[in-house]
């Protein structure tokens, strides 16, 4: 009896292993007819026929253009909406016109102009905010004096005392009468809004507005891990903007162990990041802000000309992709790249080695602690080659979690774009760039003193034996999905 039992068990398993193989056999067609680069084709065809089922499941969940295809509509379908209103406002100056960008930001965004890319919009201040303490004491002095709206976007929202502390602050806020716009994604704070449910009904009955963007759920009808919005941004009254790689939580919020960037702009762009907010709100809401009370013409704050550099899956070539590779093969002299994990795509990754083998300085900042090990071990895989190109490689001993890159001392971007694919072309991203060399000389000062506490590593300390080597393989196979 038992010997029939197991030879039951082991037919039953062979049968589950059959069906999961001609599983992925059907799913196969569905990824070499996708609009992907060939490195993740191969990585997902790999994935599904190397584990049956798991691969599939995984497919489901990350891999598939079914949802994006929707998503694409729906967003195309909000931002015909807002078109319109942004004619309105960019006929009377509130706006930037629609044309091709000059100087040196012209030559880094020349493939993505017919994305619409904008023009930089001159006179605004400038604030950089690199430490958490001082970023997070400017937003909550905003935020307190806001007088009509506040309008906050991040990717995660913790439930820890920074986000309970920041949630009161909104509350306060909203119980006086000032209109408080939430928008979280639905992924990254998935743990805040799962466990006990009710983690923003207080603000809610304040009065203020709170949605999830895309939320993750059976319930909701996707599982699914891309599309994500990853933009960080706060804009109080339409006279100041916040952006950056900060989400609401107490790594950001004190600086421990974390080292991070973000940065505080006023003048005459902030009505161009109101727009980013107002199209990412009215896809995840359907209310239009269309309000002249959010949208007002800025005097002149400043000498800092800012681009708004908006990115994601619904664009048919995703700007950040563009902007990044650009910004590296058009550097003459320098090139500083911060980045908490480094999984670039294969043209960026050639970009930043021949840039370096062609006489340029690349020095690249990155963290010794990295919280997704996988993506070290990815990470780690690419480093070598870097170094053997001339590339400087440099670890700070905390997690780094800014997104910078500054080329020729004259150009710098800070946003909430990593150089990986799936910043690159798979989430909604929104980075600042500054074609001012003081505020390219600012960054580079930041960066240096970074520098000065990080160590620079040699080939050697990236040599690995046994398991964290065919670790590091593995990840690097997986980089085109990570």
């Amino acid at each position: 009896m038992t010997s029939i039992l197991a030879m039951t068990r082991h037919e039953s398993f062979w049968w589950i292993y059959v069906a999961g193989q001609a599983l992925g056999v059907c799913l196969v067609p569905a990824v070499l007819f996708s609009r992907r680069v060939s490195q993740s084709k191969v990585a997902w065809i790999l994935a599904i026929l190397g584990f049956p089922w798991l691969g599939a499941v995984l497919y489901a969940i990350f891999g598939t253009r079914r949802l994006a295809k929707r998503v694409v509509a729906l967003r195309g379908a909000s931002a015909a909406a807002l078109e319109p209103l942004v004619d309105q406002y960019r006929r009377v100056g509130i706006l930037p016109p629609r044309a091709s960008p000059s100087g040196i930001a012209g030559d880094l965004l020349a493939e993505a102009r017919h994305l619409g890319a904008a023009v930089p919009v001159p006179g605004n201040e400038f604030t950089l905010l690199a430490e958490g303490p001082e970023a997070m004491a400017a937003v909550r002095e905003a935020i307190s004096s806001a007088r009509h709206h506040v309008h906050l976007s991040t990717y995660i929202f913790k439930r820890d005392p920074t986000g309970e502390r920041t949630l009161r602050l909104l509350e306060d806020v909203a119980g006086r009468g000032v209109e408080v716009r939430v928008l979280y994604d639905g992924l990254g704070t998935l743990a805040s809004v799962r466990n006990g449910g009710g983690f923003f009904d207080p603000l809610r009955r304040k009065g203020a507005k709170v949605s999830g963007f895309l939320p993750v759920g059976l319930f909701h009808g996707t599982l699914r891990g891309n599309l994500r919005n990853h933009r960080k941004l706060l804009i109080v009254d339409g006279d100041v903007a916040f952006t950056g790689g900060m989400n609401v939580g107490d790594e950001y919020a004190t600086g421990r162990d974390w080292r991070d960037c973000h940065c505080r702009v006023r003048g005459p762009v902030v009505p161009s990041l109101q727009r980013v907010f107002a199209s990412d709100w009215e896809f995840a809401t359907g209310e239009r802000l269309d309000a002249d009370a959010y949208y007002h013409r800025q005097e002149a704050r400043g000498e800092v000309p800012v681009q708004v550099i908006e990115s994601g899956p619904d664009q048919e070539d995703p700007l950040a992709d563009d902007v990044m590779f650009g910004a590296i093969a058009s550097a003459r002299r320098t090139i500083d790249i911060v980045t908490p994990y480094f999984v670039p795509p294969e043209p960026i990754e050639h970009a930043i080695r021949s840039a370096s083998l062609r006489g340029r300085r690349v020095r690249m900042l990155l963290g010794e602690y990295v919280d997704h090990r996988v993506v070290r071990w990815a990470t780690d895989s690419y480093l070598p080659r870097m170094i053997e190109a001339g590339v400087e490689v440099w670890r700070h001993p905390m997690m780094v979690h800014g997104k910078v890159v500054v080329v020729d001392g004259s150009w710098a971007t800070i946003g909430s774009t990593n150089l990986d694919a799936r910043s690159l072309r798979l989430n909604f991203e929104l980075n600042v760039a500054m074609p001012h060399e003081p505020t390219a000389a600012r960054v580079t000062a930041w960066f240096e003193a970074e520098l000065a506490a990080s160590r620079r590593l040699q080939a050697s300390d990236l040599e690995a034996h046994g398991w964290l080597r065919l670790a590091r393989a593995a990840a690097q196979l997986a980089s085109p999905l990570l």
